[in-house]
């Protein structure tokens, strides 16, 4: 790969980003569907920048109403940064708040949880519970908020409500 095929896939991300940020979420869920696919065939499915257009990606379709397939996408880029990065380090926790923000968006559109095997290594009874607590604590339930571990109140308070 040349500096000059990085340097295209760096701008197609960059412009995928942008569509995002215009509003064009759509537009922007096909391009970086697309620098994810190409990042893939040509560094590699764990290369840190597919991880990161896949990240992305994700967000795009929580962002348009896509919040299973945001959810699949998810699961596979925290496990990939878990076994890479370590579970703690600040790249992996981030795609396992977004995966929990996108699951509670899935459960208020579905009105129930997604079936575990959907979750991967992600789907133990305890993160259910969590679950369940953090759409009540967003939902403005204190009783719910009160189960939920103080890290999890602090990261929760820095969302939006409906945040993906």
């Amino acid at each position: 790969m040349t500096s000059g095929d990085r340097l295209a896939l760096t701008i197609r991300h960059e412009y995928a980003f942008w569509l995002g940020e215009l509003g064009r979420h759509h537009e922007a869920v096909a391009a970086y569907a697309a620098v994810a696919d190409d990042r893939a065939c040509v560094l590699g499915t764990d290369h840190p920048t597919t991880l990161v257009a896949s990240h992305n990606l994700a967000y795009e379709l929580g962002r348009v109403g896509r919040h299973d397939e945001a959810v699949t996408i998810l699961v596979t880029v925290a496990e990939d940064r878990a076994r890479f990065l370590g579970p703690e380090h600040p790249d992996t926790r981030l795609v396992v708040v977004h995966l929990v923000s996108t699951l509670v968006d899935l459960l208020r559109a579905r009105k129930s949880l997604p079936p575990a095997e959907a979750l991967g290594g992600f789907a133990s009874t305890e993160q259910f519970r969590l679950l369940r607590d953090m759409e009540a604590a967003r939902d403005g339930s204190a009783e719910a908020a009160a189960r939920l571990p103080a890290e999890l109140r602090s990261l929760m308070s820095g969302l939006p409500a409906g945040a993906s």
